[in-house]
């Protein structure tokens, strides 16, 4: 006998739980928008790995820009691509199919690479041999 739950959105903004099984409806059952959730540990397990590797963007782009790899104009430059594969990424990493929880899953990834272009202009070699010709 199993015993699970069954997580449907009504109308209304409350959740109506049946004990049939874990299943998350966006939209209605007919659009064929519907996730079981068959394993809800490994479900949250990606989602977190990928949102914690995700936060380690502005220290990769931190080493990059101090090695001269990387630029601030290049990161500013490229800045459409980086919006395609953060939006890749959020898709890949979200739990659910909708379109508004990958954007919520993008906006911090946005922000921390906005976070990296502000740090590879800090730390990157052009302007450090530029503050030690002024001294």
């Amino acid at each position: 006998m199993q015993v699970f739950a069954k997580a449907e959105l009504v109308p209304s903004p409350t959740v109506v739980i049946h004990p049939i099984d874990i299943s998350i409806c966006i939209g209605s059952e007919s659009s064929g928008w519907v996730i079981n959730m068959k394993h809800p540990p490994a479900v949250a397990y990606c989602a977190g790995v990928g949102l914690g590797i995700s936060f380690e963007m502005p220290i990769l782009i931190f080493f990059l820009a101090m090695f001269g790899i990387v630029s601030p104009r290049f990161l500013w430059k490229n800045f459409r691509y980086a919006i395609l594969a953060v939006f890749i990424v959020a898709a890949v990493i979200c739990p659910s199919p909708d379109p508004w929880t990958m954007c919520i899953y993008a906006m911090p990834m946005l922000a921390l690479y906005a976070l990296g272009i502000g740090i590879a202009w800090w730390v990157h070699p052009s302007r450090r041999r530029g503050k030690e010709a002024q001294v």
